[in-house]
């Protein structure tokens, strides 16, 4: 079973614990109308839901901490459905580009997407444009949960100027960072 939408389910829980539960900002029946109204009229919660600092892939532990628990419970809860050829049913995050036509049978979502807009994050990595703090943070990120625990695995793709391996430095860089994922078992 693959978890499509992992970084717009997160970026979404981490704005409604902050913005609903600990600041009390909106209310849950006020976030509910806009949602069910695509936002309109409440553009000022849009603009905070959409360019909240609370983004996954950031190396920022109030929202990995969220990762963390979502992921991890999925995927223990997963093994202990049986299948019925004896075994457990085990998840995973790959659904590569299949997610943003996921996307379009979607409302609006507290992480501040409209109806109108696809998810577009790809299998364990952050929303595209939402991980503002580069490569080692979005690993950090990713690293959040157990990467065991799937059957299926997780996929983390990461894009980068090709210019990057023109040079020693580059290329030494990022054999730093593949080695520092894998070698957290990620």
């Amino acid at each position: 079973i693959l978890v499509n939408a992992f970084a717009e389910t997160v970026d979404s829980l981490a704005n409604v614990k902050k913005y609903i539960y600990e600041d009390k900002r909106y209310t849950m029946a006020e976030l509910a109308d806009a949602m069910n109204k695509n936002f309109e009229g409440y553009e000022e919660m849009h603009h905070t839901f959409k360019h909240s600092p609370l983004k996954f892939g950031n190396d920022n532990e109030y929202v990995d901490s969220i990762a963390k628990d979502v992921m991890n419970h999925i995927n223990e809860y997963l093994m202990t459905i049986p299948t019925y050829r004896g075994g457990v049913f085990s998840g995973g995050c790959s659904p590569f580009t299949a997610a943003p036509k996921c996307g379009e049978s979607l409302g609006a979502l507290p992480c501040g997407l409209k109806k109108e807009e696809k998810l577009i994050a790809d299998s364990i990595g952050a929303t595209p444009g939402c991980d503002t703090h580069g490569p080692t943070a979005l690993i950090n990120s990713c690293l959040a949960f157990d990467h065991t625990l799937p059957g299926s695995g997780f996929i983390l793709n990461l894009k980068f100027d090709k210019e990057i391996f023109n040079t020693a430095a580059g290329e030494s860089t990022f054999t730093a960072l593949l080695k520092s994922y894998f070698g957290r078992k990620g």
